[in-house]
Order: C-alpha cells, then sequence, then structure tokens
C-alpha cells in the first residue's frame, strides 16, 4: 500500500480587481489600471504606508541633523532664554 500526500499548489493568487476609483470616478478593473491611476494621481496605498513614513522619518532626521549644524536665530534666543530660567530656578531654589 503507498500512501500519497499532495499539497495545494504554492503561489500568488491574483484576485479580481474591480470597483470605481472615489478619486477619478472611473472604474478600475485590472491591477495594471489600479497602479496607473495611483501613480498619475499621487495615491497611496494603504500597505505602503509604512514606507512612507520612513520616507518622512528620513526627512526629520535630515532636517534634525541642519538645524543642529546652524540653529535658527530664533531657535538659539529661545533656548538661551529656557536655560537662563531654568538656571535661574536652581539658584532660587539653593536658597
Amino acid at each position: 500500500m503507498d500512501i500519497i500526500i499532495k499539497s495545494a499548489p504554492m503561489g500568488f493568487i491574483d484576485r479580481e480587481v474591480r470597483y470605481i476609483c472615489p478619486v477619478t470616478n472611473t472604474e478600475v478593473t485590472t491591477r495594471r489600471g489600479r497602479n496607473e491611476i495611483m501613480a498619475r494621481e499621487g495615491l497611496v496605498d494603504a500597505n505602503d504606508i509604512g514606507q512612507t513614513y520612513k520616507h518622512r522619518k528620513a526627512e526629520r532626521e535630515e532636517h534634525l541633523r541642519i538645524v543642529n549644524e546652524k540653529p535658527p536665530e530664533e531657535l538659539t534666543r529661545a533656548m538661551d532664554s529656557t536655560f537662563k530660567q531654568q538656571q535661574d530656578k536652581f539658584i532660587d531654589s539653593m536658597g
């Protein structure tokens, strides 16, 4: 007696795409059409938001690097003022 074990085929299952795009109000029937509309209209898939977040994080880090290299005058004045206030509080608390 032989035992034959079969498994389901592995791979990507492409589901049917059929909806009305809320931005362009046109029918979308293929993934390619969907991708073209998204690219043309500057839309982002919800599954790609993590990548967008990473991009924004990189921009924020670059902005902080620039500010730390040469802070704007307003920021420098505000920091100096805050430091002075904290220093005065500390000296007053020492009595």
